[in-house]
């Protein structure tokens, strides 16, 4: 098999020598062998992330799913749910889109002229082409729905919202970023039909990049996937509640009313914000529990959580939203007699050992610091682990000592 090392799991380096070595594509290998392996490593985002389940069609349901070094688990469900668009990514979207019904109107009028042309004998069998089957009507109505979107964004950015102190920008419930969608022709139920038009299109210039030369737009369309992710994210928890129906009895009943009920919105805020003439939306979710719902929803057998430095767990637990009936706690590897928390204030010569911005760059404080250190190293007799605040302290400190 490509990738064996002597029955040991090669690491990225080495897949990308073997790879090159045999001529073979890493990526499509990986991908192929994920069907059948019985372990998959990801990064958490690919799991928690809905728009990134969705694109590469990550499978759940009765999979074991472990999170590993959990520590930063709920700002990453945090992150995974919440996505910015701005006005400037609406216009690509809408320059994109027009191009596309361009083309396609260009290539009806070619097909016409064909027609005129042709000297093949009615009722001959016309050989279909490969061409990817994309509806212009669809196209318009899209084209259409961005428009009234970036008006929608227009009119909101000038009224209403909250002001708070010590931000740009205005503060809006959740809702309303439903609310714009909604006017705009966006609906939660329309979700799959514009992923489905959008990818269309993403097809329709790959195939006219095969076939002709279409400028500098063979590779365009970047703007209108990533709106495709934008509404995939924000209307993820409709995608959800559909799932939950094939999960077990005792996750319907506990999931089932939060996902399925809007009321989910309350856990985000949009933050609308204007520079020069670009407004972004910003909208942010506020609980890792919408993450961990939506992934409990897609059939999940199990979710496991490690990490040593998950304390207190109660509230760790608790602010994930999902309930785990098995918790292993351990005591920490040291006794308490061996752990020592101190402050120490000044070095052996008198030097204040005060680490401010203005006083950690002078000789004074970098000398004080190394008196404490070899100082330390004269009474510790296996060895100090020395930790700085950043590695242009630590340059600035090693230049002086040495």
């Amino acid at each position: 098999l490509l990738y064996s090392k002597n029955g040991l799991v090669p690491d990225i380096e080495e897949v990308i020598s073997v790879s090159r070595k045999h001529k073979y594509c890493p990526y499509f290998r990986s991908r192929s062998m994920y069907e059948n392996a019985d372990l998959i490593l990801l990064p958490y985002n690919y799991i928690v992330d809905p728009s990134l389940r969705y694109k590469h069609n990550i499978q759940l349901k009765g999979n074991i799913v472990i999170f590993d070094e959990a520590h930063n688990l709920e700002s990453v469900c945090e992150e995974s749910t919440s996505v910015s668009f701005s006005t400037t990514q609406i216009s690509a979207c809408i320059r994109e889109t027009k191009k596309v019904l361009e083309l396609m109107i260009n290539d009806e009028e070619e097909v016409r002229t064909q027609m005129d042309n042709t000297v093949v004998p009615i009722g001959t069998e016309i050989q279909e082409t490969n061409e990817v089957k994309i509806e212009k009507n669809d196209v318009a109505y899209l084209l259409a729905s961005l428009h009234q979107f970036e008006d929608a964004v227009d009119v909101c950015a000038k009224s209403g919202g909250k002001k708070v102190t010590g931000i740009d920008g205005k503060v809006y419930p959740g809702e309303h970023m439903i609310e714009l969608l909604s006017k705009a022709g966006f609906r939660k139920d329309m979700r799959e039909a514009v992923s489905q038009t959008i990818d269309k299109i993403g097809q329709y210039l790959t195939a006219k990049a095969q076939n002709e030369t279409i400028g500098e737009f063979v590779e365009k369309g970047v703007y209108l996937q990533e709106f495709s992710s934008f509404i995939s994210t924000i209307y993820a928890y409709k995608h959800a509640s559909s799932q939950v129906l094939d999960s077990p009895a005792c996750v319907v009943r506990k999931l089932h009313k939060k996902i399925t009920d809007d009321s989910i919105v309350k856990y985000f805020q949009l933050y609308i914000t204007k520079h020069s003439s670009v407004i972004t939306l910003n909208y942010w979710c506020f609980s890792p529990s919408v993450a961990m719902w939506y992934l409990h929803s897609c059939g999940v057998r199990s979710v496991i959580v490690t990490s040593g430095t998950l304390s207190p767990l109660d509230s760790f637990i608790n602010n994930l939203g999902i309930s785990f009936p098995i918790a292993l706690e351990n005591q920490h590897a040291a006794n308490v007699d061996q752990i020592l928390c101190a402050r120490i204030r000044s070095s052996q010569s008198g030097i204040d050992l005060c680490g401010t911005f203005h006083k950690r760059s002078s000789s004074a404080y970098v000398f004080g610091i190394g008196e404490v250190i070899v100082r330390a190293c004269q009474i510790i007799p296996d060895g100090i682990l020395v930790f700085f605040s950043s590695y242009v302290t630590m340059n600035t400190c090693l230049k002086f000592w040495k």
